[in-house]
């Protein structure tokens, strides 16, 4: 499982989780908080991309969900902040070698 918590400048707190333990599982995104708070998020959030283009949506993985939110933008928005499943966030790998990527 992997949770993040979001709050915005009114200080209205979204939490969204991925029910995964697999860092490259594309998996639904649950939404919890205030309706209009987690509205808000998921109308920035379905705009944003992961690291190699995939554009959120309902279903995505750990890898493109962190990286959605370690932008500046979603830091200066909602402060994302982790709440379980840190470990398999940073444990991500790719798979591909570093002689494969441009």
């Amino acid at each position: 499982m992997i949770r993040y918590k979001l709050t915005n400048d009114f200080g209205d707190e979204v939490e969204i989780s991925l029910d995964t333990k697999d860092q490259n599982d594309f998996v639904p995104l649950v939404f919890a908080g205030d309706h209009l708070a987690v509205t808000d998020v998921q109308d920035w959030l379905f705009q944003q991309s992961g690291p190699y283009g995939h554009t959120i949506r309902e279903v995505t993985s750990p890898a493109d969900l962190a990286y959605a939110l370690g932008t500046e933008e979603a830091i200066a928005n909602y402060n994302p902040e982790i709440l379980e499943g840190g470990k398999i966030v940073e444990s991500f790998d790719p798979g591909i070698s570093d002689d494969e990527m441009t």
